[in-house]
């Protein structure tokens, strides 16, 4: 159902960009549309998120099982954004991000059967750099650093809950569909610092790969 709401809205952003964003190459509209009069914009982007490393494994290196912490399923992503561009390449982004994974219950009956999900929150700040195309698309990397919260929830109650420091890597491609308003498409992967080993924690790192499609608005 999820993947076809999203193709959805994908065949909808093409037909707006069809009729709304007119070619740009040799105009002088292309000349205002980014560079330093719209430097604010905020957005916001739902995808999915694939657990990897340690926090998505099944079995530790060399065969051995994990405890209860690992087996994470790939599960629903969301992310809120506010970038201010300082000049034509360069500036920072606030970042909120969320991911909720469901516990693999198969792959833990041999511990104890529950039903549940992680939460992995990250709070982010960073510089970016962008590129403007010809066409008014914009091509964006970023590498930015906060605090991560990490919960593991289940039908027994919250079993494990940590902060942690994190860094991420991304890359975002925007589509112009008009003067204000761009179709997101981001792809992400962020790592925290090892967690402190508990009876719910491994001596590892949380680590996942993210992709959403969202809309970005310039001011």
């Amino acid at each position: 159902m999820f993947t076809r709401l999203i193709l959805l809205f994908l065949v909808f952003t093409i037909q707006v960009r069809g009729q709304t964003a007119s070619p740009i190459k040799d105009s002088g509209e292309y000349h205002h549309l980014i560079p330093f009069g719209h430097n604010l914009s905020i957005g916001g982007s739902i995808g999915y998120g694939f657990p990897t490393e340690l926090y998505g494994a099944r079995l530790y290196p060399g065969g051995e099982l994990t405890n209860n912490i690992g087996f994470a399923d790939p599960g629903f992503h969301f992310d809120l954004t506010i970038t201010k561009k300082l000049c034509k390449h360069f500036g920072y982004i606030l970042e909120a991000d969320g991911n909720i994974n469901p516990l693999n219950n198969g792959a833990q009956e041999w511990f104890f059967p529950i039903s549940g999900s992680y939460y992995l929150g990250e709070y982010l700040t960073g510089p970016f750099y962008s590129y403007l195309l010809k066409n008014g698309d914009e091509i964006q990397t970023r590498f930015l650093i906060g605090i991560a919260t990490i919960t593991e929830n289940s039908d027994l109650g919250v079993l494990f809950s940590t902060k942690q420091f994190c860094g991420e890597l991304g890359v975002k491609y925007k589509l112009h569909l008009s003067r204000r308003f761009y179709l997101a498409i981001d792809v992400a992967f962020t790592q925290t610092a090892p967690v402190v080993p508990s009876y719910y924690a491994y001596d590892g790192r949380f680590a996942i790969l993210t992709s959403g499609l969202g809309i970005e608005y310039k001011f």
